[in-house]
């Protein structure tokens, strides 16, 4: 009897331990995936007026503002233009 319950702990005491490295692996990524709340943009190209390239800037992953351009008050001005373009203004009110 005493060589079969050496024979057990034995076993006992590799399958706690295997199970303890199991654990402390399976718990690395998490703890990694806190540290690194970065954003991964696709790595997409547009082609500037000027022949230039741009790619796409965290933390939105919209384009960056070619050269000569300004940043997004660029685009809210686009974006505004086609709302009159639409019929979609406030009756005149922005005239004031």
């Amino acid at each position: 009897m005493a060589k079969e319950e050496k024979t057990m702990m034995i076993r006992s005491l590799m399958i706690a331990s295997a199970f303890g490295v199991l654990m402390a692996f399976s718990t690395v990524p998490a703890a990694l995936a806190d540290d690194h709340e970065g954003v991964a943009c696709t790595m997409d190209a547009k082609i500037c007026p000027d022949g230039s390239y741009v790619g796409r800037t965290a933390p939105d992953c919209e384009f960056a503002p070619c050269p000569g351009e300004e940043g997004d008050d660029a685009e809210d001005d686009d974006d505004a233009a086609d709302d009159d373009d639409n019929g979609d203004d406030n009756g005149g009110d922005d005239e004031e």
